[in-house]
C-alpha cells in the first residue's frame, strides 16, 4: 500500500481578512500624488484635514509617482513629456497599464472631450477641477479605504491579467503566493512565483513593481 501525498492547502483571499495599523490615521499614513502644472487648489485645506498630498507637478517619468497608492491627475496641460494630443487623460492611462492596482483620480477645469473618453475612462473617478473640499474628503477616503484593503489591491492586479489573456492556472498560483505573502509576512512568495512563472516579462514587471510598491507596504501596514 503506497502512502497518498498530502493535499495543498488551497488559500482564499478572505483568509487575508487582517486588521491594518492606524485605523485612526490612514489619511495621514497614506501619500496621495498630484500631477498638475499648477497649483492644487484644494491642497492646504486637505492637508489641513489630514491628508497627506503631495503636489508632484508635471511628470516625464511613470516612475515618479511609483510609490504613491493613489494618484490625482489633471487632464490639461500635463503629459507633455509623453508627447500625446490627449494630455493628462493619456497619462492617466498609462499609469493604469504599468500600475493596476493604484486608484486613479481624473479631473479637469473643462468637459472631457469624447475622443479622449476612453483613456479617462481607465481612471477610478472622473471630477471637476472646482469640487469642493467636502466631495474631495469624500471621495479620497473612500480612494484610501480602496487601498488599505490587501484584498482589493490583489483583485485588480488579477484583473489585469485577466485582461492580459494569463492562463487562470497562473493566476491562482500568483494569488496563492500574494495571499501566503501576507499571512507569513514574507513578499519573497510572490517574487519566486513571479520569477518561476511563465509570464512574459511585461507582465512579470508589473507584478515586481506591485511587490516593491505596494505588497511589501501592506505587509508593513499589518498588525502583528
Amino acid at each position: 500500500m503506497f502512502n497518498r501525498k498530502k493535499k495543498d492547502v488551497v488559500h482564499k483571499l478572505s483568509d487575508i481578512a487582517v486588521t491594518v495599523k492606524n485605523n485612526d490615521s490612514l489619511r495621514r499614513n497614506c501619500d496621495i500624488a498630484v500631477i498638475d502644472d499648477q497649483s492644487f487648489l484644494s491642497a492646504e485645506k486637505l492637508k489641513v484635514a489630514g491628508f497627506s498630498i503631495h503636489e508632484v507637478g508635471d511628470i516625464d517619468n511613470l516612475k515618479k509617482i511609483e510609490s504613491y497608492p493613489i494618484v490625482v491627475c489633471d487632464i490639461e496641460g500635463v503629459g507633455k513629456a509623453f508627447g500625446a494630443k490627449a494630455e493628462g487623460a493619456f497619462v492617466v492611462s498609462e499609469i493604469r497599464k504599468r500600475y493596476p492596482d493604484k486608484y486613479i483620480i481624473a479631473y479637469s477645469t473643462k468637459s472631457f472631450e469624447f475622443t479622449y473618453q476612453p483613456y479617462i475612462n481607465k481612471a477610478d473617478i472622473a471630477m471637476p477641477k472646482v469640487s469642493s473640499v467636502e466631495q474631495w474628503t469624500e471621495v479620497l477616503d473612500r480612494a484610501i479605504a480602496i487601498v488599505s484593503d490587501p484584498k482589493t489591491r490583489w483583485v485588480r492586479i488579477r484583473q489585469k491579467l485577466i485582461d492580459s489573456n494569463v492562463e487562470l492556472y497562473d493566476v491562482f498560483k500568483l494569488e496563492q503566493a500574494y495571499i501566503l505573502s501576507i499571512l507569513k509576512k514574507n513578499d519573497s512568495l510572490l517574487t519566486d512565483a513571479n520569477q518561476s512563472s511563465g509570464l512574459d516579462s511585461s507582465t512579470k514587471d508589473i507584478i515586481s513593481i506591485f511587490v516593491t510598491t505596494s505588497l511589501r507596504e501592506i505587509i508593513k501596514s499589518i498588525k502583528d
